[in-house]
């Protein structure tokens, strides 16, 4: 068995050998019994499909490697904006400290000047001054001088004291802004590492289980064309062949027909913007983090669409969800938004006839998706 559990390539060719050698007689007589069953029946026998189960499984897999790898960049992406509103924070707490800094300094000086004023001549002077006065007026004057300077000294003091508290305080936030940042950063680059890490160990799984499912998927398709075709001669050879009662050439055949149900239109002019721009999209290659123009992941094609249309959403599935007008799911229109996962991890944009586009996931790029999934929890409209 190789590192998938399937048989080595070794491994199969020797029984394939013995097989041959020792069951050839048996299997054909085998083909010869299944071909007759298929002549008397009209029934051709399904050799080889693998079982429906083991789809379902491989599907289910399938949805647990998205699952995890979308939830992981969604944290990620989280984590980023976390970080960009730490930095910008740095930035606002450095440019409020050299405002107070400044401040600061003119308050000290202007205290110095009071105290150079009111001590030019020593306080005893200034109280001598009352004392020597040639009259009360003057002596009034003079008292009321010395308490005036007296105050304004200690209001510069009592302002440079509460302008130095706010900087030391607006200091220590900043320092704790750039501690919590440089963490994350750090913990960014671990995060990214195993994201990456995981999608290289996933490659090969999604790689077979994708290719197991389209198979089987090739085949039920094929398996319907045949019915199809068979359904259809057998109707043409009804209507070659009239009875009495219905006249040949009469009936209304509407076998294989669907209703007409048309969708609702966009909801706007930005929303079909924002649906041919995603559109635009298909065959674009998957990359988590990214938001275009050359790659994208779930959310950053959605945010990029609607961006196109002019209108500003947030980056992140989990806060499109949070921050935008819900819609019900009977109501979704194109150019709505579909998440899903719990918690939230992916994110497409509706385009109508059950469809959305959607950035998937690492090795599938830009595609047109069935909005059918079990993990469906809900709808936005961005724009109103």
């Amino acid at each position: 068995m190789d590192g998938h559990g399937r048989p080595c390539p070794a491994t199969a060719s020797l029984r394939g050998t013995a097989w041959a050698a020792a069951g050839g007689a048996a299997l054909a007589t085998l083909a010869g019994a299944l071909l007759w069953l298929a002549g008397a029946t009209g029934v051709q026998p399904a050799l080889g499909q693998p079982d429906q189960d083991d789809v379902q499984r491989a599907e289910e897999r399938l949805r647990q490697l998205q699952a995890r790898h979308q939830l992981a960049v969604q944290e990620y992406l989280e984590a980023e904006s976390r970080l960009q509103d730490l930095t910008a924070q740095v930035q606002q707490s450095q440019a409020r400290i050299e405002k107070l800094s400044r401040r600061a300094q003119q308050r000290r000086q202007g205290a110095e000047t009071v105290v150079r004023r009111l001590y030019t001549a020593g306080s005893a002077a200034s109280g001598m001054a009352v004392l020597d006065a040639s009259d009360a007026s003057e002596a009034g004057r003079s008292a009321a001088y010395l308490s005036y300077a007296r105050r304004r000294h200690r209001e510069a003091v009592e302002q440079y004291d509460s302008t130095r508290s706010k900087l030391s305080r607006e200091t220590q936030q900043l320092e704790s802004a750039r501690a919590e940042a440089a963490d994350l950063r750090q913990e960014l680059a671990a995060r990214a590492q195993r994201i990456d890490a995981e999608v290289s160990e996933q490659q090969a799984e999604i790689a077979a289980l994708q290719e197991q499912i389209a198979q089987r998927r090739a085949r039920q398709r094929r398996q319907r064309q045949r019915e199809l075709a068979q359904q259809r001669a057998r109707q043409r050879a009804q209507r070659a062949e009239p009875t009495s009662q219905e006249p040949a050439g009469g009936g209304n055949d509407q076998a294989g027909a669907e209703p007409a149900g048309a969708d609702a239109p966009a909801a706007s002019q930005a929303a079909s913007t924002a649906v041919e721009a995603a559109l635009a999209q298909r065959g674009t290659p998957y990359e988590w983090g990214a938001n275009g123009p050359d790659s994208f992941d779930c959310s950053g094609l959605t945010q990029w669409a609607w961006g196109n249309a002019g209108v500003s959403i947030p980056r992140t599935s989990r806060t499109q969800y949070q921050g935008l007008p819900s819609v019900a799911r009977s109501d979704i229109r194109p150019g709505d938004l579909l998440f899903f996962g719990d918690p939230i991890h992916h994110v497409g944009m509706y385009i109508g006839d059950g469809q959305m586009v959607e950035a998937p996931y690492s090795g599938q790029p830009v595609r047109i998706n069935d909005i059918q999934r079990p993990d469906y929890v809900g709808a936005v409209r961005p724009g109103g």
